[in-house]
């Protein structure tokens, strides 16, 4: 990568309002931000060279955050990654 040219961002994020949430935070870092809502749409587009992936551990289709992370190290065993997992919130009981 040359040092005048934007860093490759990957967020694989299943959940549209937090793609949009961490598009607005990185924003100010690069313009080439690449969404995919799952393992595998981010694995077949390895080849636009990502600086970094930040990753949700839960995700659609068949691999989750962690699974396709192992795939990315067997690619490149040196790529540097993030994750984040929301936690959801789940009330079980009555509001009276």
């Amino acid at each position: 990568m040359e040092l005048n040219q934007e860093p490759v961002i990957f967020v694989v994020e299943d959940n549209l309002i937090y793609q949009n949430l961490i598009a607005k935070e990185l924003e100010s870092v690069s313009k080439n931000i690449h969404f995919y809502t799952n393992g595998e749409s981010c694995l077949d587009e390895l080849d636009k060279g990502p600086s970094v992936i930040v990753m949700d551990y839960n995700l659609d289709g068949k691999m989750n955050g962690l699974d396709t992370l192992q795939r990315v190290r067997n690619i490149n065993p040196t790529f540097m990654s993030s994750f984040f997992q929301a936690r959801r919130f789940e009330y079980q009981g009555s509001f009276s």
